[in-house]
């Protein structure tokens, strides 16, 4: 019997795993499971597996930085008395209220007494009555089908409610409000009738019996009706000489696509939209900004990224880059330099670090106000500019552009279209969309030099390759937090390719800074001194470097040698025209 299995069935035995552990557990969750994870190609897309509908319905996979990942879609079942199995599932048991289903831990109340709240937990309906509490001196009367009035503003204890937030009260638990459509709802709930004895009842953790000293430094003068705060989620209110305070319930859940930030002096976090990443690298190789790689080997200028019809608009920015043939690699060019247009304002960002402003040389620490700064990196030079769009260059052929989210769907070049969707990235500059096949054609739409000079193919020339091993480093320790994180697969193709055509053995650190990049992003700490590790931090680079240039090829001392030994043949002078130079031994 053929115990061998097809690669496409590694996800498979994965999803299978995950099911006996979330058996195993008896519970909704499922507990982590040795083994590797399935590596895909196309983000964004669903992953088909060949497991019973139902089953795939529990677990469905897609696509996600280039590896399966199947989420677990069961309810939790933490806490719940009463368990049952829902086809692939275990859940907590709902209830039958009057004919209509209603699954566990969820409320609802009958259009004719919204005051009178039903609960279902774990197969058990609970009644209770809700109390209104109305924080403001003239509430609105209540909305049809709601019990309580509200409350014109969105303020509790003088302190101002967000949109969909809830401030609870820190005297008592039962007490909770919450701001809707910019009113604020206040409701007590009435505990419901247990059935058991007194003896038999405990008081849930946080439920106050007797009022308590507030904590902190005692507080004296405090005037009836004044309002102050505690910190950025509480507050307090002197109100008939007593102080009752509040605090804000912080309930933010950030959808795909969002980032929660902290906002100075707020007290939840704010999800506000990713900002987008592309890069050159390499041989060159690109990342859009939504998350393509394709590799485009051109000579010649080019659009890298610009807001699409902008036109003369001095507030526009637009970034081009400059690939030519260099010593290191040898059959491809590199980015080897960059343009970036902005307010006015002309950067050249060049090799070894060099930086020019409007022609002119600059420091790498420098700034104009309202136009860009330049700061110093430790492997590299930053440029912010004024409308949030962050440039990093390397000083070798490294590059990286993030831009807000603010421009999405507003660029265009090579860095694609910033819009969220793969299947377009490859836009022309007439407007049509192509396929990964006709590469060249995208790259050669967004030509901005001589047309001669961008149609011109890299000569091949016929030298030692470099060591593809060296990318090895991409499996190594220091990426190991990473890998579950993020596919490295085209990072390592994009490695193997450039080393294929390097000449001082260094080509790789590109690929791999490519990749430490994106891992960071994705919030992966490696270790600090992983270029020191891979031998990609600065000395080293330089070191090999000059290696490179100070030890002519091989193939270039044989081509001499032939052709002097073929002029003495011929019975004329070696060398004869031109200047005598040592031929070196190796």
């Amino acid at each position: 019997m053929d115990m061998r299995q097809p690669r496409s069935w590694t996800a498979i035995w994965l999803v299978v795993g995950l099911l006996d552990a979330a058996l195993a557990t008896g519970g909704g969750r499922v507990e982590a499971v040795p083994g590797n994870r399935q590596k895909c190609a196309n983000d964004g897309e669903p992953v088909i597996t060949r497991f019973d509908p139902e089953i795939v319905t529990c677990f469905p996979c897609v696509c996600k930085n280039g590896l399966v990942e199947c989420k677990n879609t069961c309810p939790k079942t933490d806490g719940c008395h009463l368990v049952v199995t829902d086809g692939c599932c275990k859940v907590c048991k709902g209830c039958n209220y009057k004919g209509v289903a209603y699954a566990s831990h969820t409320d609802w109340s009958e259009p004719a007494n919204p005051c009178k709240v039903m609960r279902c937990e774990a197969g058990v309906v609970t009644i209770s009555d809700m109390h209104c509490y109305t924080p403001c001196p003239n509430p609105l009367p209540p909305e049809p089908g709601k019990c309580c009035p509200t409350c014109p503003v969105c303020k509790f204890n003088g302190q101002v409610v967000a949109e969909d937030r809830d401030v609870v009260s820190e005297d008592d638990p039962c007490l909770k409000c919450r701001c809707s459509r910019g009113r604020l709802t206040c409701a007590k709930r009435s505990c419901p009738v247990l059935q058991c004895s007194r003896a038999m009842q405990e008081r849930a953790p946080g439920m106050r019996l007797c009022p308590v000293p507030l904590r902190g430094p005692r507080l004296r003068g405090r005037q009836d009706g004044n309002v102050w705060k505690l910190d950025a989620c509480s507050s307090c209110e002197c109100h008939d000489g007593k102080v009752s305070c509040a605090r804000i319930r912080c309930n933010t859940t950030c959808a795909a696509g969002m980032k929660q930030i902290n906002v100075e002096g707020e007290c939840c976090p704010q999800c506000v939209e990713l900002e987008g990443a592309c890069m050159a690298f390499g041989d060159p190789h690109y990342k859009t900004f939504d998350g393509k790689i394709y590799t485009f080997k051109a000579m010649g200028r080019y659009q890298l990224v610009e807001q699409c019809g902008a036109g003369n608009n001095a507030s526009a920015f637009s970034i081009k880059v400059a690939n030519y043939a260099t010593p290191h690699y040898m059959d491809s060019p590199i980015t080897k330099r960059v343009a970036i247009s902005y307010g006015g304002a002309r950067l050249n960002l060049q090799q070894r670090l060099r930086v020019k402003y409007n022609g002119r040389r600059v420091g790498l620490n420098f700034e104009r106000a309202g136009q860009f700064a330049l700061r110093k990196l430790p492997e590299g030079v930053e440029v912010r500019l004024h409308n949030g769009v962050v440039v990093v260059w390397n000083g070798r052929s490294f590059l990286e552009v993030t831009a807000p989210a603010a421009f999405k769907g507003r660029l265009c070049g090579l860095c694609g279209n910033f819009n969220g969707d793969l299947q377009d990235e490859l836009r022309l500059r007439s407007g049509k969309t192509v396929g990964d096949k006709d590469v060249g054609a995208f790259g050669a739409s967004w030509c901005v030099g001589k047309r001669a000079e961008c149609a011109q193919k890299p000569k091949t020339t016929r030298r030692t390759h470099g060591d593809v091993g060296a990318c090895k480093h991409l499996n190594g320790r220091d990426f190991g937090a990473c890998e579950s994180q993020l596919s490295n697969t085209k990072y390592y193709k994009a490695c193997k390719m450039d080393m294929f055509n390097c000449a001082h053995g260094k080509c790789y650190c590109e690929s791999l800074t490519a990749y430490s990049r994106e891992c960071e992003r994705l919030g992966v700490q490696l270790p600090p001194n992983w270029l020191k590790n891979s031998r990609c931090d600065a000395r080293s680079l330089r070191q090999s470097h000059a290696r490179a240039t100070s030890r002519p090829s091989t193939s270039t001392t044989k081509e001499r040698l032939s052709k002097l030994l073929h002029q003495a043949a011929r019975g004329q002078q070696p060398g004869a025209g031109h200047a005598r130079q040592p031929i070196p031994i190796q």
